[in-house]
């Protein structure tokens, strides 16, 4: 449930990452796909692709070579039951093929 060193560096919450000096090295964040709460005036859709095209930002940025893995939640509990835009999880798809 994200209580290890590991699984709360995986984790996405700040106040966790204080309590621990974390995220370990090496592990780094993207956006988070909640549109509810950080869409603005964009669309679900739109958001959806926004915030899946942050990974491909991320991989470039890092270097392909420098990425072993990409991690999520479906649906973030933790974080107040996010779930994702519908376009989210096949643009995550499209970018994770790509640098396969």
């Amino acid at each position: 449930h994200g209580s290890t060193v590991a699984g709360a560096s995986l984790g996405g919450m700040s106040g966790m990452h204080e309590q621990g000096d974390l995220p370990i090295p090496g592990i780094v964040h993207i956006a988070q796909p909640y549109w509810f709460g950080e869409g603005g005036e964009m669309s679900a859709e739109a958001f959806g692709i926004w915030a899946a095209d942050e990974l491909e930002k991320k991989i470039l940025e890092l270097g392909e070579d420098n990425v072993a893995a990409f991690i999520a939640e479906p649906i973030q509990g933790a974080g107040g039951v996010i779930i994702p835009p519908d376009s989210y999880w096949p643009r995550i798809k499209e970018i994770l093929a790509r640098y396969d």
